[in-house]
């Protein structure tokens, strides 16, 4: 009498990668549409969307902030005597610009994405998507910085 194979359903998983539909060889993995780094912790409990509804929030607040000390920064310096164009004049409206060319590109991407295309969000959206958070980071860690170097 031979030894007969264990059904599927019990046999060892080594060397393979469990996708949830399918098990493929650790050397074969597939490729993902959307390139998420922490989506392994939550995809199974919560949607990509709704974190990035909650995110947006915070955003919004902060993009609302930084407006807010790059346009005091602004009626600072325009209150000074000193009307020459120097260095921290060029800085200080080049981040207003940049403070109010953010906060324009974002809620502009954010209302689309409520109004237009009823939360789903097209791909263009996506693309536009990929720009502005950058650019989010680099604005608002500036203003961060210069708050927290201010005398």
């Amino acid at each position: 009498m031979g030894t007969s194979k264990p059904p599927p359903s019990q046999k060892e998983n080594h060397g393979t990668l469990e996708t949830g539909r399918r098990h493929l060889p650790l050397g074969r993995r597939r490729r993902c549409r959307r390139p998420d780094v922490i989506s392994p912790f939550y995809r199974n409990v919560v949607d990509v969307g709704d974190i990035w509804q909650v995110v947006n929030w915070f955003m919004a607040a902060s993009i609302i902030i930084t407006l807010v000390v790059r346009f005091h920064d602004k009626v600072q310096l325009d209150r000074e005597d000193d009307t020459r164009l120097s260095r921290r004049y060029l800085e200080t409206c080049a981040g207003l610009i940049v403070s109010v060319f953010l906060a324009l590109w974002f809620f502009w991407n954010w209302g689309d994405e409520y109004i237009a295309s009823a939360g789903k969000g097209s791909q263009i959206n996506l693309i536009i998507w990929s720009f502005i958070n950058p650019l989010f980071v680099v604005v608002t860690g500036l203003t961060a910085c210069r708050l927290w170097n201010r005398p």
